[in-house]
């Protein structure tokens, strides 16, 4: 079994982005969590939802209640070695934070997501199944 946790997301309080209503994040190597209508929402990994705040970024709200967390089970994924990252908005579009001009990244336009990935590793060679006990 694996998983994969969003534990924290810090993204830049630019371009009005909390007149969002939330924000999408895609990882296109992990299938979309949510059952929906839109394109976008079916390929989201988890809607982003952050909490107002009088500094230059912003942190996750993650007392709101979408899953943070994707569960492979039985089987889980051939391989997690790279993620592909957008964020994107309600429709799918990809947010835009504004634009880094130059050689060096501007740092108040950096975003930064902490993941944490378990692999599980089972203490039995076969499984046990289903038991009524």
């Amino acid at each position: 079994m694996q998983s994969v946790k969003l534990l924290s997301a810090v993204v830049p309080n630019t371009n009005n982005v909390l007149d969002e209503p939330y924000l999408l994040l895609q990882i296109d190597e992990i299938e979309g969590m949510y059952d929906a209508a839109s394109r976008a929402s079916q390929n989201a990994f988890t809607k982003l939802y952050f909490k107002p705040s009088p500094t230059n970024f912003l942190r996750l709200d993650k007392g709101v209640g979408d899953p943070l967390t994707r569960i492979y089970w039985p089987t889980p994924k051939a391989s997690i070695d790279r993620f592909t990252l957008s964020i994107r908005t309600y429709d799918g579009e990809i947010f835009d934070f504004g634009t880094d001009d130059g050689d060096q990244p501007n740092p108040e336009l950096q975003t930064m997501f902490t993941l944490e990935i378990n692999n599980y590793v089972p203490d039995a060679k076969t499984a046990m199944g289903h038991r009524n006990v």
